[in-house]
C-alpha cells in the first residue's frame, strides 16, 4: 500500500526515496538554461534546477525562472554574421554559403566552432 503523500512530512519522503534509490540534489547559482531546437531555442533566465538520480538515469527539473523564444530567423538578427565569416568558412571548409551561414547562426558566430563542427561531422 503507498502512503498519502500529502501527509508525508518532507524527512519521511527523503527516507523513502534514499531507500528506493532516488536521489534530488538542487544545482547552485544557475543563471541560465537554454534549450536548443531545430527552429528556436527557449532561453530561461534564474531558474531553479533540481537533478533527480534513479537507477543510473539523471532528470534534470526546471522550474521558476523567466523565459523567452528566439526563433531561428531572428537570431540573424542578434548574432552578426558578416560576408567575411562566411567567406572565411566557404574558403577554409569548401562548404556552400548558405551551409557557411546556417552553421555560424547555430554556433553563435563563433568561427572556430564553426570549423570544428564541419571536421567532427
Amino acid at each position: 500500500m503507498i502512503p498519502n503523500l500529502n501527509n508525508l512530512n518532507p524527512k519521511k519522503m527523503k527516507e523513502m526515496m534514499k531507500q528506493l534509490g532516488i536521489e534530488i540534489n538542487e544545482l547552485k547559482e544557475i543563471s541560465e538554461v537554454i534549450i536548443k531546437c531545430k527552429y528556436q531555442d527557449i532561453i530561461i533566465n534564474n531558474p531553479n534546477v533540481s537533478i533527480m538520480k534513479a537507477n543510473g538515469i539523471e532528470t534534470y527539473q526546471i522550474s521558476n525562472g523567466s523565459s523567452k523564444i528566439i526563433k531561428h530567423e531572428d537570431k540573424e538578427k542578434i548574432i552578426e554574421i558578416n560576408e567575411e565569416d562566411i567567406n572565411f568558412i566557404c574558403e577554409t571548409i569548401g562548404v556552400s554559403k548558405e551551409k557557411a551561414k546556417e552553421m555560424l547562426l547555430k554556433n553563435n558566430g563563433d568561427i572556430a566552432e564553426t570549423i570544428n563542427y564541419f571536421k567532427n561531422n
